[in-house]
Parts: structure tokens; sequence; C-alpha cells
């Protein structure tokens, strides 16, 4: 490879990292409210992305049959449900599943817009796990920042967009943050722990070099202490496992950086001994009541177990009555109990047997290095989606539809991997 082509690469990765950054945290979170004091960033990104468009990039307009397909399919659910919730009149009238159907619709023409875009700067599955990476990598540093050293987070917080309906105030908790996201929880530390896979796979693919591949995830690991723990147990699991691969190879390098690196955390960990152990009775709430006899649950398993119900009336299991968020009937955060409730048993099975066949079966074999991992790391997702709709709402899902959309994309204009391939 040239090293002009180098260069157009780097460039490449640099730019569109910073504009898929921005519009995966505030393009569809924030509204353009002109009367706010705050300006929300959703405008910065769309600017980003106007000015990616017009000086780097000629876009053809048309789009695929199948693009257009799957934008008119998400849209039908979406009416639907807004329908049967008009319908039934058993909700606070939010629409919310007609709106994730928008913000997904959103996000499947700025996924095909943007997968063009890299492909120009030939960019392969790996470039883009690694593009992922880096950006959770740098949130996580922000997070670890603003927990150390609160008059950054001040500072910060106060320029980021505050959702009213947040239930965590970013501008006066200490802890429990989200760095740059606008907005933190569940949702967040998921993501993050899903892109730290992606960095994993791309380090198994030799595209990240191991050490680094380790320094990051631990990075992002650490972060996952003060966002939520959903991540942080996720994140724990497959880090343990990609390093004990990684650890029994006896590459002296590895093996040295891995006992520096360790070292090192355990002496931040010391140093900051006070700041710290407030913390961990809640990031490590399971391993805490399973050492004192209580099982490994904590007050969210709890809650979430009690949420496990749904309203027995027939017509409601196969129509559903339109309602995500704001139901009269009963109260859930389960992504499936949700879908449920706003489309009904029949449809739902569908959306998760659709989901499953494309992110499990047809998206591996797009990856030629790794493949296990990404299939492990579906089946986890699918798990604990059972707590909440991580996979068509939110950060993840917004990464899942990029990934799908840009190897179809690949796919639609015939490349291969090899022809995208290249070593950095």
């Amino acid at each position: 490879m040239t090293s002009e082509n180098n260069d157009n690469v780097q460039f490449g990765f640099f730019l569109y990292s910073l504009i898929f950054f921005v519009f995966l945290f505030y393009l569809l979170n924030t509204g353009l409210d002109l009367s706010s004091k705050k300006v929300p960033l959703a405008i910065f990104s769309m600017l980003l992305g106007a000015a990616s468009y017009f000086f780097c990039c000629e876009v053809s307009f048309k789009v695929k049959f199948h693009i257009y397909l799957c934008a008119f399919i998400i849209l039908f659910l979406g009416f639907y449900s807004a329908v049967i919730e008009i319908f039934f009149d058993y909700s606070d009238g939010s629409f919310v599943f007609f709106k994730i159907a928008i913000n997904a619709v959103a996000s499947l023409f700025f996924s095909y817009f943007f997968s063009k875009f890299l492909i120009k700067f030939n960019f392969n599955v790996y470039h883009v796990f690694k593009m992922f990476f880096y950006i959770a990598t740098l949130n996580a540093m922000i997070v670890i920042f603003s927990f150390l050293i609160p008059d950054f987070r001040v500072f910060l917080e106060s320029y980021l967009y505050q959702n009213i309906n947040s239930n965590i105030d970013y501008e006066s908790v200490d802890w429990r943050l989200r760095g740059l996201a606008a907005a933190g929880g569940a949702s967040t530390s998921v993501f993050m722990a899903f892109c730290m896979v992606l960095g994993l796979i791309a380090s198994r693919a030799k595209y990240i070099i191991p050490t680094k591949a380790l320094c990051f995830s631990l990075i992002i690991l650490v972060s996952q202490m003060f966002i939520a723990r959903t991540g942080l147990m996720l994140g724990m699991f497959f880090i343990f496992f990609w390093f004990a691969i990684e650890f029994f190879k006896f590459k002296p390098k590895f093996v040295i950086f891995s006992f520096l690196l360790l070292m090192i955390l355990f002496g931040c960990f010391y140093y900051f001994e006070n700041e710290i152990q407030r913390i961990l009775p809640f990031a490590f709430e399971v391993f805490y009541n399973l050492m004192s006899g209580d099982g490994a649950s904590s007050e969210s398993t709890k809650e979430l177990m009690s949420m496990l119900t749904f309203p027995d009336r027939v017509q409601y299991l196969t129509l559903g009555f339109g309602c995500f968020e704001g139901c009269l009937l009963y109260r859930s955060d389960s992504g499936y109990l949700k879908t449920l409730a706003a489309i009904g048993l029949p449809l739902t099975m569908l959306v998760y047997l659709f989901l499953f066949f494309v992110l499990y079966s047809w998206l591996p074999k797009r990856i030629p290095y790794g493949s296990y991992f990404w299939k492990v790391m579906i089946l986890f997702i699918f798990i604990i989606e059972i707590k909440e709709p991580f996979l068509y709402q939110n950060y993840l899902s917004r990464a899942l539809i990029f990934l799908v959309v840009y190897l179809f994309v690949i796919d639609i204009k015939g490349r291969n991997d090899e022809s995208l391939s290249y070593n950095n």
C-alpha cells in the first residue's frame, strides 16, 4: 500500500470516527430546541455530516431496493404500533415505539451514505471495528477523568445536553457518569462493552496489536464501574476470555506488558482508594451479594424479575396494545415484553427471529477472523435483551444497523475482504 493511500486512510479514519462519534451519541438523542440555552450537539453532527458529504466524496442518491424495503417495514411496524396505541388507549399517548422506528430509519439511511464514504477510504470491516473501539476508548477516558477531576465533570456537563426525562441528574451526581454520551446507564455501558469486543476481534485479525487492545480494553472496563453494571459484567467476561487466549501464547512482550499494566492498574486503585471504595459496592453488587450468601443478584435483577409479567388478555398477546413506555396496564423494562406490548406476539417473534438471523448467521460470515467472538457476544446481547431493549434502541442499535448496512453495501458493490484489506 502506498504512503499516499495510507495517509488517505488515516485522514478518513480520524474524520469519520469523529463524525460517527457525534452522530451515535447525539443526533438521535437530542431535539433542536432553539429556545434552549444549551444548543444540542445534533446540530454539530449534522454540520459535520454535510461538510463530509459535499467535500469528501460523491455519493449516489440511488439507494438500493433492500434499503427502501427495510425502511418501509420498520415504518410499518411503527405505524402499526401507533394505530394500536390510539385504538386501545392504554398508554399516555407518547408513541414511543413509533419514534424508535423513525430513529431506526434515520440510522438506516445515515449508515448507507456513511458506508459509501468509508469504502472510498478503503475501510474494511476490521477498520470499522477499530473505529468503534477507539470511540469507546475516548468516551471511557472522559468518564474516568470526569470521576477523578470533579471540576472537569462540572465543566463538561455545563455544555452537554441534559435530557429532562433522564433518571440521572448528570449535572449534580459525582458518579454514574456518561462521558460525552447524551445519556448514560445500561445503554451506554452495553454499547461500550460491545465496542470493546469489536476491538478484541480486530486484535485477533491483527489490525490492533494485542498490547494496545489490552490497554484500551482495561480503560473501557474501568470506566464501566462509573456507568452501569450490565456492560461491566459483559466486558469482564470477554476480556478474561481474550486475555487467556493471548497470555497462553507465551509471547514475552505481551506477558511482560500485561504484568506491568496490571501493576499500574492496581497502583492507581490504591492511590485513589478512597474515591473508588464507595463505587465498588454498586459496581460489583452481584459479587458482594454472592460472597455474603444472598446469591448472584442485585437490586436491578430483583426489580427486573418483578416486571416479567404481562396482561393475559388474548387480544393484547396477539395484537399488542401499542404501548412501549407509559403503559397504564403494567410496567416492564424488558425488551421482549416492551416489543410484545407494542406490536403483539406474532410480529415480535418475526422481528427477533429476523434480527437473530442477520446478526448471528448472516453477518458472521463476513467476519473472516474472530467470528466466534461475535457469535458469543450476540448470544449474550439476546440474553440481556430480557433486561432492556438494546437490539433496536439507543447506541447499540445504531452500531448494529451501521455494521449490517456497511457489510450489505460491500456485498452490493461486489467487493470482498481481500480487495478492502491491508496492513497498517
